[in-house]
């Protein structure tokens, strides 16, 4: 996970891939593990694409 602030804003990128703005670190911080977990379980359940 990478993050920055621009303009105020906590901008992360996740595995190089997925990105997203949030307000706080803490959102941002929650944001990638959540998107992680969902990825790795739908990985793991044969669903991805």
């Amino acid at each position: 996970m990478q993050w920055k602030i621009i303009n105020g804003w906590y901008c992360v990128t996740a595995c190089g891939l997925m990105s997203t703005k949030c307000r706080t670190l803490h959102e941002a911080i929650n944001w990638a593990f959540v998107t992680k977990m969902a990825v790795k379980t739908e990985m793991d359940m044969g669903v991805s694409k």
